[in-house]
C-alpha cells in the first residue's frame, strides 16, 4: 500500500489507523514520480487525486477524499 500526498492533517489520521491495525504502508511525497508502483503491485491511496490521475492509468487508486 502506498499513501500518496503531503504530510498533513488527512495523513497523520490515516497512517494512525493504519498503524492500530498492523497494516504495512510506504509513503510517496506529493509530486514524486508513482511510475514505478504498478497496479498488480499496490494499491495507491491518495488525497491529492489531481496530481495521480493525470499521470497515472494503469494502477489501483483510491481517492479518499
Amino acid at each position: 500500500m502506498i499513501l500518496y500526498g503531503e504530510k498533513d492533517e488527512l495523513y497523520d489520521i490515516i497512517t494512525a489507523k493504519l498503524r492500530s491495525k498492523n497494516k504495512e504502508f510506504a509513503y510517496v511525497q506529493r509530486g514524486s514520480d508513482l511510475s514505478v508502483y504498478t497496479s498488480d503491485q499496490y494499491i495507491i491511496i491518495t488525497w491529492h487525486p489531481v496530481d495521480v490521475f493525470k499521470n497515472m492509468h494503469n494502477c489501483d487508486i483510491v481517492n479518499i477524499l
